[in-house]
């Protein structure tokens, strides 16, 4: 099943729950998410400050712009990654997007058994 993901607002909520000394349990339930993704967010809350600086999962429009036009001078996404500060998940996640692909190389298949027919 797959989770639902915390909204800023949903983050500022239990902020302000949290600072009237509920427990994370009972945000967690009032929320409708689990204690582990709860903690986890206020976490990032505490290491970067308020929810707008929180927004790490998506990237501005000139960094995707600046990912897919390195990407299309056939550059590694890890090299991508190092020029522009991203993980490198989030450069392949930007990349497969905006249908940019890999360079033109190929990679050949293992030998193995030959198929019966």
């Amino acid at each position: 099943m797959r989770k639902r993901k915390i909204t800023d607002a949903q983050l500022e909520r239990a902020v302000e729950l949290r600072q009237q000394k509920m427990s994370l349990t009972e945000i967690s339930r009032q929320l409708g998410f689990s204690t582990s993704t709860l903690s986890y967010w206020m976490a990032r809350m505490e290491d970067y400050g308020m929810v707008e600086n929180l927004d790490l999962r998506n990237s501005d429009d000139e960094t995707v712009n600046e990912i897919l036009e390195l990407r299309r001078k056939n550059l590694t996404y890890k090299e991508i990654a190092e020029r522009t500060g991203k993980s490198m998940s989030n450069v392949v996640r930007i990349c497969r997007r905006n249908g940019v692909k890999a360079s033109g190389r190929t990679y050949r298949k293992k030998a193995g058994r030959p198929k019966k027919k």
